[in-house]
C-alpha cells in the first residue's frame, strides 16, 4: 500500500490523523508538522491516531514522536487534553503501548479497535474537561 497521511479537523475538538502504508522517513514531516502546528495553537484538542493500515514503524519514529513531545511539553495535557490510537493488530497495539509506556503523556492516552469508540471516549473527555473548567470558572466568580 503506497503511503498516506490524512488529517481532518472537521470534527473539531477532535481531530484525527489516519496513517497507511509502509512507514518510512519521508512521512515524518507530514505527520509531525500538523501535529506542532496544532500544539502551537491555543485551542484545546483531542487527537485520534488512526493507525488500522498502518506498518511498525522504525525506531527513528518512535524518536521522533519523542522529541516532538518533549518540545511542546507544555501542550501536552493543556492544548491537547486526550490522545486515542485506533489499531487493527496485536503488534501494532504492542508498538503503542510500548511507545506510550516509554514516553508517558500527562494526559489521557487509550487504544481502541474500533474508531467510532476512540471518538466517543475522547468527545467524553473534551466534554469533562469544559464542564470542569466551567465549573471552576462559576467557583471563582462567585467569590468576586
Amino acid at each position: 500500500m503506497e503511503p498516506r497521511v490524512e488529517w481532518d479537523e472537521s470534527r473539531w475538538p477532535v481531530v484525527r490523523c489516519r496513517i497507511e502504508g509502509e512507514h518510512h522517513r519521508d512521512m515524518a514531516g507530514e505527520v509531525l508538522d500538523p501535529l506542532a502546528r496544532l500544539l502551537q495553537g491555543r485551542r484545546p484538542f483531542a487527537l485520534l491516531w488512526d493507525l488500522r493500515e498502518l506498518s511498525p514503524p522504525g525506531p527513528w519514529a518512535v524518536r521522533a514522536l519523542g522529541e516532538l513531545r518533549r518540545r511542546h511539553a507544555r501542550a501536552l495535557g493543556t492544548i491537547l487534553r486526550a490522545e486515542a490510537h485506533v489499531v487493527s493488530n496485536r503488534a501494532l497495539l504492542g508498538m503503542v503501548a510500548m511507545i506510550s509506556w516509554f514516553q508517558r503523556a500527562p494526559m489521557p492516552e487509550r487504544s481502541f479497535l474500533d474508531p467510532a469508540a476512540a471518538e466517543r471516549w475522547l468527545t467524553a473527555r473534551i466534554d469533562a474537561d469544559a464542564t470542569l473548567a466551567s465549573i471552576a470558572h462559576g467557583a471563582a466568580e462567585s467569590w468576586t
